[in-house]
């Protein structure tokens, strides 16, 4: 399509990525963390193909779901690790969801198939950045013994190993991952996380809250300053005002970075919050 003494032919903008229906959850895990972590390519992928399944005699064919969306994290999980030998498979995982995008190409919330609003029940901590996960400024990071601990505060047993009277147990919002999730929030709830600057050199990191709607959200201390590989834990306290009960509501925290007061790009690290206000 063109018009008389035009030099363009106008094209239609497709917002992508969007969420499909195959991959998403309506809740926290019962042991309060956010699933999925991350959306990747998964839609209409040209993959190898078994040539004698269901007979339909090609090497090739365009496939749909997670199976198609794994490989591709795979594969960049790789990558950062080729960047970044020295990191550990969590501080790679960190990267990789704190970078992640909740908009599509737009500039918009990234949507549903069908149109409607998604959220990270949908896609997770966004959709997968490769260039942003190899300087996320800040990880999030967390060790075997942090792990069996959690295990221990949803009430299971780890298998084999120390048993929990040995490693104790925390309450599992606590877990040092890059996401927050409180299935039951009464009234108020404080959380810590870890942050560990990877930077290269020492950077100051100031917290930007965005609450989920009819909370508050604190965050102390809100600005920190790290030396290279050094750690700071912070509490997160979330508080319910006017958010209506047993319906999740979500937000976000940004840790920004700068060095010798120049911003560090992009050096930005994205957590998601979800949380259900009961009673």
């Amino acid at each position: 399509m063109a018009w008389a003494g035009s030099w363009a032919t106008p094209r239609r903008t497709r917002s992508t990525p969007t969420c499909t229906s195959f991959r998403r959850s309506t809740s926290t895990t019962p042991s309060a963390t956010i699933k999925p972590d991350i959306t990747a390519p998964g839609v209409d992928v040209l993959a190898a193909f078994a040539p004698t399944s269901g007979g339909f005699g090609h090497d090739f064919d365009y496939l749909s779901g997670t199976s198609m969306s794994s490989p591709h994290m795979a594969g960049l999980a790789a990558l950062v690790i080729q960047a970044r030998p020295n990191w550990t498979p969590m501080m790679v995982k960190s990267a990789l969801l704190t970078t992640a995008s909740p908009l599509d190409n737009t500039g918009a919330p990234i949507s549903t198939d069908s149109g409607t609003a998604a959220n990270p029940f949908n896609f997770g901590s966004g959709h997968v950045s490769p260039t942003s996960s190899l300087t996320p400024g800040v990880v999030f990071t967390s060790t075997e013994t942090d792990w069996r601990r959690f295990v221990c505060g949803t009430g299971r047993t780890v298998p084999g190993g120390p048993t929990c009277a040995v490693t104790g147990s925390i309450d599992p919002s606590n877990l040092n991952v890059p996401s927050i999730g409180i299935g039951r929030l009464v009234g108020t709830q404080a959380v810590t996380r870890m942050l560990t600057n990877v930077n290269g050199r020492t950077t100051t990191f100031a917290v930007s809250v965005q609450a989920p709607p009819g909370t508050t959200v604190t965050v102390n201390p809100g600005t920190v300053t790290l030396n290279k590989n050094q750690s700071v834990t912070v509490t997160i306290t979330i508080s319910r005002t006017t958010a209506p009960l047993n319906v999740y509501r979500f937000g976000s925290l940004t840790w920004t970075g700068t060095s010798a007061g120049q911003p560090v790009a992009p050096s930005a690290a994205r957590i998601p919050i979800a949380v259900k206000p009961s009673t």
